[in-house]
């Protein structure tokens, strides 16, 4: 019996496999085009009949593709349309990494302390952008034009290194799905991390004691005003 689903699953590290087996599978369904832009996409000037069968033929690789993808890479797959523009969007995740930046990264994570305050930063970098998304989502369906991408500053350049690229090493994977969707994020043009020295933290005002000088220095970033300078003030 004709297996509907293909059999091998995405993962972090088998894209080269997953690749293979998707195509032919795709292939022997008479769909291989649809999934690489080679089939005749919905023109608005084609016939009522092409354009509803494109769309059945697109909608049956998208649910292929869904179905093929953890839950973490299937979040970000929705700001995708077409099942062209879904795979373009997971080769370029997953196949640009070559050996030497993959033994970089690696070598990077293994001089990282996995400590109780470095896995706090990546679940807490994962919260931030998760919050961003849905106040971007709230502004736009409030009528607020919203740029793409939305910047992200984090003062951790390990949980950046990781971030934004797709190998995972094994001490990261209790936090995989926190990567995972961060990465997914950065590759789908949403958000772009940028770093931030220590020094230049904002938010360490509230949590730190500082020099007096240091104190006006983070208060100046903040725009901070007395009430006195305004009118009115007593």
């Amino acid at each position: 019996m004709e297996s509907d689903r293909p059999s091998v699953r995405l993962t972090s590290t088998n894209f080269a496999l997953w690749e293979f087996q998707f195509k032919v599978f795709l292939e022997g369904k008479g769909l291989l085009g649809v999934l690489d832009g080679t089939a005749p996409s919905s023109a608005t000037t084609a016939p009522t009949k092409e354009i509803s069968d494109w769309r059945q033929c697109d909608a049956r690789v998208r649910h292929y593709l869904l179905g093929s993808v953890d839950s973490s890479t299937c979040l970000s797959l929705r700001l995708f349309t077409t099942a062209h523009q879904m795979w373009r969007h997971l080769s370029a995740t997953y196949s640009t990494v070559n050996p030497a930046r993959q033994f970089e990264i690696r070598l990077s994570l293994a001089r990282l302390e996995q400590g109780d305050h470095s896995i706090t930063e990546y679940r807490s970098m994962s919260d931030v952008a998760s919050e961003m998304v849905w106040l971007r989502r709230l502004l736009v369906d409030l009528g607020v034009t919203c740029s793409l991408p939305m910047d992200l500053f984090v003062d951790n350049t390990s949980a950046i290194c990781i971030a934004v690229n797709p190998v995972l090493h094994d001490r990261t994977k209790h936090i995989e799905i926190h990567v995972h969707y961060v990465r997914d994020l950065v590759g789908a043009g949403t958000i772009t991390l940028h770093h931030v020295r220590t020094e230049d933290q904002v938010a360490d005002l509230f949590t730190k004691a500082f020099s007096t000088s240091r104190h006006w220095y983070l208060s100046n970033k903040l725009m901070l005003s007395d009430q006195h300078q305004f009118g009115g003030g007593c």
